[in-house]
């Protein structure tokens, strides 16, 4: 498995001249830099220390929770979870780290939450295809389309090939069917 390089260290490097790049790219790295230790409350310092704390991260479902504990795993090589808890309907899970990785691992978490959001979207409107629970009536159909939404078309139509072809019947075919 490929190494995961360290965003902060990275970052840190291209702002202090450490590692080479340009003064556009040197201003750009100190800015995202800064934004980063702001949103996670940490100091330049935090950067280098290796030592552990324990971090909490919420999830709202199974899924983002099997997400959150598939990135620790595979960041981590490890799925040792501290311990886990629900407080008013609110899902949280604690995991042992250093700040640094933190927000390296915080950064991974949050993309791959809103990439499974985007893909549950297009999942759910390729079900309504593959099942065809849509208005018949609905005649907007001849609308121009872009090339984004081609696109977004295509792996609708792909998601539609893996789904099972299930069909619903009304309750009251299958009571008079002999395969209850």
């Amino acid at each position: 498995m490929k190494e995961i390089p360290n965003i902060l260290l990275t970052l840190k490097g291209m702002m202090d001249g450490t590692l080479d790049c340009s003064s556009a790219e040197r201003l750009n790295a100190e800015d995202k830099l800064h934004k980063l230790l702001k949103k996670y409350h940490l100091q330049l310092s935090d950067i280098d220390n290796e030592e552990t704390e324990e971090f909490e991260f919420h999830y709202y479902d199974e899924y983002e929770k099997t997400v959150l504990i598939q990135c620790f795993a595979m960041y981590f090589r490890t799925s040792s979870i501290l311990y886990t808890y629900t407080r008013r309907s609110k899902h949280y899970l604690f995991f042992k780290m250093s700040k640094s990785d933190y927000v390296q691992f915080s950064e991974m978490y949050e993309w791959h939450v809103k990439n499974l959001t985007e893909e549950f979207i297009l999942f759910t409107m390729a079900y309504i295809s593959k099942h065809n629970i849509y208005n018949p009536d609905d005649k907007n159909n001849d609308r121009e389309i872009t090339a984004e939404q081609l696109n977004e078309l295509h792996r609708i139509m792909g998601m539609t090939r893996g789904i099972s072809s299930n069909t619903f019947i009304p309750k009251s075919r299958r009571l008079n069917s002999k395969n209850n």
